[in-house]
């Protein structure tokens, strides 16, 4: 099997070569096309979306979703898993 060296002239060129993909592909073109209508509806609805008040009844299920994932996280901490990812974290920390 062939090695690569991996030289500064060698990343250099490859970082050049992903900029100028990323700078002048397909995706660079398709991005400097004026926004359709949908999707400046879309952008219109989510710039408003933080100046208007969540439903009543959206906010108490939110609350409920949060206290039950809290619920599960806490009466799931003595659990083996739990142990062994605390483990992993303290180690990697």
């Amino acid at each position: 099997m062939r090695q690569i060296r991996h030289t500064r002239r060698v990343m250099l060129k490859a970082g050049g070569g992903a900029f100028a993909a990323a700078a002048f592909g397909p995706l660079a073109r398709a991005a400097a096309l004026p926004a359709g209508p949908a999707i400046t509806r879309l952008s219109e609805y989510m710039a408003e979306a933080g100046t208007r008040a969540l439903p009543e009844e959206v906010a108490e299920k939110t609350k409920q979703h949060i206290l039950d994932t809290l619920a599960a996280m806490i009466s799931g901490a003595s659990l083996a898993p739990a142990r062994i990812a605390l483990q992993f974290a303290k180690a990697h920390a």
